[in-house]
């Protein structure tokens, strides 16, 4: 099943694709960056098909289909 992460940071925007069922370099390299933006404080949610999303999801493996990741917002 083809998995979409949309990531939204300083450089813009980006679009990292996988297949979840595959074991290949393209679902290691979500994988890292999965975990490297939640350890950064970022949130990701799923995208559903009314376009609303559910709570954040924490777990590389609870990815929907089309997710959204959005960098912690701080204060200044």
């Amino acid at each position: 099943m083809k998995k979409i992460l949309k990531v939204m940071d300083r450089s813009g925007d980006s679009t990292v694709a996988f297949d979840n069922e595959v074991n290949d370099s393209a679902k290691n390299e979500a994988r890292q960056l999965f975990d490297k933006i939640i350890a950064q404080g970022a949130a990701v949610f799923e995208i559903g098909k009314d376009g609303k999303g559910s709570g954040p999801i924490r777990n590389f493996d609870e990815l929907g289909t089309e997710n959204i990741v959005v960098p912690r917002i701080s204060g200044g």
